[in-house]
């Protein structure tokens, strides 16, 4: 089986977390292989995860990501956060060896509660890759261009690395970075939602759980995030209901509660997240109190003191007004003029 994550100095300790549940709970795989694409992470923290890894018998290998950030930056793309690493998983093809087929991606912000063989044996159907969909308001898709289509979150991707070269997708994804649009305010999942609309195949939410879906999964919410106008382009609400205790996945989206390596947290995943912390002892980990804007105190505190129906309903009001309001300013000249 081959892994791959992409993180930076500063996601060490939640991909240390991720790293460690991924071994705890595969150790019945017979190969495990690790490819860390090094966005920035030191030589103390590499010697860590190198122990952590060996301590399961498993292998783990850093790729330089600097061509990638270089090509990037030279297309004009713009970074997420200040970082590049964000669009990596969607060029690791030419990195990794040709003979791998299977590749797994999964993102440091996670913690995979069970096995995940069935990630590596799983047909695509003729599909690039496999991915779950994202829970986000239906309005933002439509200021990002695309529609009433499939907007799928990248915290999970399942490559067919043969098939993802034969349909050339790398360079269709660079191509549009490059000459219609590389400012997108989800840089992975806006561009390679466009990209391979039609062509993904979907993953079972129990593979990548987002906190939405566990905060959000009632009827009523389910209704007003817009995600029963969706139709078949997003989960029923009974598909996510069939896997909340079932969940092999966990992806913790921060829905105005920070997350879980945070001290000053209120994550509805903190209680998983916590027992693999607490089982590492080869990588030092200590959670830091987050430095919060004026906004995100509020919404913390609110998220913290409130009953859990009000809190969802203020949640719900930010994301139409403020967060729609900002992306459709953000994207109101995006496609002005041309065709994606």
């Amino acid at each position: 089986m081959n892994i791959g994550y992409i993180f930076d100095e500063n996601y060490i300790i939640c991909g240390a977390v991720s790293i460690f549940s991924l071994m705890y709970n595969n150790k019945e795989v017979d190969e495990i292989n690790i490819y860390i694409f090094d966005g920035g992470i030191s030589d103390k923290s590499k010697n860590q995860l190198f122990q952590m890894v060996h301590e399961y018998r498993r292998t783990v290998k850093f790729i330089d990501i600097n061509n990638i950030i270089q090509m990037l930056k030279e297309m004009d793309v713009e970074p997420w956060n200040g970082s590049y690493t964000a669009y990596v998983k969607l060029m690791l093809s030419n990195f990794l060896p040709k003979d791998i087929n299977r590749f797994i991606v999964i993102d440091a912000d996670t913690v995979i509660d069970g096995s995940i063989e069935e990630l590596d044996k799983m047909s695509l159907k003729g599909h690039p890759c496999a991915m779950g969909l994202e829970g986000i308001y239906s309005r933002y898709k439509k200021y990002a261009g695309i529609g009433n289509n499939e907007h799928f979150n990248t915290g999970v991707i399942v490559y067919d690395l043969s098939v993802w070269r034969e349909k050339r997708v790398e360079e269709k994804l660079i191509y549009h970075l490059k000459n219609i649009f590389g400012r997108y305010m989800l840089p992975e999942e806006d561009p390679i939602s466009i990209i391979l609309r039609n062509d993904v195949e979907r993953l079972n939410p129990k593979y990548n759980y987002l906190a939405q879906f566990e905060i959000f999964g009632t009827e009523k919410y389910f209704k007003r995030f817009g995600w029963k106008d969706a139709g078949d382009k997003f989960y029923s609400l009974q598909d996510l209901r069939n896997v909340c205790d079932d969940v092999v996945i966990y992806h913790f989206i921060d829905t105005f509660t920070n997350r879980p390596w945070d001290e000053n947290n209120c994550h509805p995943f903190s209680k998983k997240y916590d027992f693999y912390f607490n089982k590492i002892s080869s990588v030092t980990l200590k959670k830091k109190k987050k430095k919060m804007s004026f906004s995100k105190t509020i919404e913390y505190y609110l998220r913290l003191k409130l009953p859990q129906k009000l809190s969802v309903y203020l949640y719900y009001f930010a994301a139409k007004s403020v967060y729609g309001i900002k992306a459709k300013i953000y994207y109101k000249n995006m496609f002005h003029g041309r065709k994606v």
